[in-house]
C-alpha cells in the first residue's frame, strides 16, 4: 500500500530535525573546546574530535534510523509508518542503510524525490535496491 508523498516528506524532515538534535550537543562543546586556551592535549585536537564524533552519530541514526525503532524512524514513528521489507519482514540493519545511503549524496537525494512522487508503488531508488517499502 502506497502512503501518500506528504507523510513520508514529513517524517523524513523530522528525522533531520532529530538528527540534527543529535549532532548540537557535539558541536556546541567542539566550538567551546576550540575557544578554550590551550593546555596539554590540544583543544583543537578535542574540538575535532567532538565534531567528527557528533557527525558519526549523527550519521548512523540517519542511516539505520529504519531498523533501530522497529522499522520507524523518529518521524515514522510520529506519523504512524513504517519500513519493511518486500515480504513482510521487518527492516534489518544492512537494508536500512542500504535505503538510507542513497539520502546522503547530493545528486541522488534529488533522485530520491523524483522518483517517491512519482513512482506507482512509492519506491525510491533506496527502497528498490533494498527490497523495502514504507506501509501505514
Amino acid at each position: 500500500m502506497k502512503v501518500q508523498f506528504e507523510r513520508r516528506l514529513a517524517a523524513q524532515v523530522l528525522d533531520i530535525i532529530f538528527a540534527i538534535t543529535v549532532y548540537t550537543p557535539f558541536h556546541l562543546l567542539s566550538i567551546f573546546f576550540w575557544n578554550q586556551p590551550a593546555t596539554y592535549i590540544s583543544n583543537g585536537v578535542i574540538s575535532w574530535l567532538l565534531f567528527f564524533a557528533g557527525m558519526i552519530c549523527a550519521s548512523c541514526i540517519y542511516l539505520l534510523k529504519d531498523r533501530l525503532f522497529h522499522g520507524r524512524g523518529f518521524g515514522k514513528m510520529f506519523l504512524k509508518i513504517r519500513v519493511v521489507k518486500i515480504d513482510g519482514r521487518r527492516c534489518d540493519f544492512a537494508s536500512s542503510a542500504i535505503r538510507n545511503i542513497t539520502l546522503l549524496i547530493p545528486i541522488l537525494n534529488l533522485i530520491e524525490f523524483v522518483l517517491a512522487l512519482t513512482d506507482r508503488q512509492g519506491l525510491r531508488l533506496g527502497d528498490k535496491m533494498a527490497k523495502t517499502q514504507v506501509v501505514d
